[in-house]
């Protein structure tokens, strides 16, 4: 594996600043759906960012794919929030349901294949569920508020950043105990 000294500390900021951004979305949901647009686009991108330049500095491995398709998917959406201000608050809530199901489907062909290999599933798992619920919930109920979409997407957004955090420092671990027996 290759070691991510150089770059270990990119997907550790993104993402604790996702999971910053959906604490911020839980606290105050009213004041969030104003900035929402902006600031999960910032979010996602930063994400996406983090996830592909962690799949990039990884060794072939059977998950590089899903961390790689969820990035490009996390960065894509981003762009769309970022740059595409007028769109439409359904539109932009669609986009981020379509987000959260697809990531969870990623997410969850992740999971299958932790569990072939016996690996660390539990906090995955949460993450896919916690994304699969609130994507089948939002695309449901679109024009419920956007309120009560940004307090559940806050706590999506604090599961996948810490996700992100401790995989990243995980691999640069297992890189660094890897290291030393060579």
């Amino acid at each position: 594996m290759k070691r991510l000294s150089g770059v270990v500390w990119l997907p550790i900021v993104a993402g604790g600043l996702t999971a910053l951004f959906g604490l911020g979305c839980v606290l105050r949901p009213a004041m969030f759906s104003a900035l929402f647009p902006l600031m999960a686009g910032a979010a996602l991108l930063a994400l996406g960012v983090g996830e592909i330049v962690y799949a990039w500095t990884q060794q072939e491995t059977n998950q590089l794919h899903t961390v790689l398709a969820q990035g490009v998917l996390s960065f894509a959406v981003g762009l769309l929030l970022l740059f595409g201000q007028r769109i439409s608050r359904v539109l932009i809530t669609v986009a981020l349901a379509m987000w959260l199901l697809l990531a969870a489907c990623v997410r969850g062909y992740s999971v299958a294949l932790l569990l072939r290999q016996h690996g660390r599933w539990g906090a995955a798992l949460t993450e896919t569920v916690l994304k699969a619920g609130l994507g089948l919930l939002v695309m449901k109920y679109p024009m419920q508020g956007l309120e009560a979409g940004v307090l559940l997407l806050g706590v999506v957004l604090i599961v996948a950043g810490v996700s992100v955090v401790l995989g990243a420092w995980y691999a640069e671990r297992i890189a660094g105990c890897e290291n030393k027996e060579e």
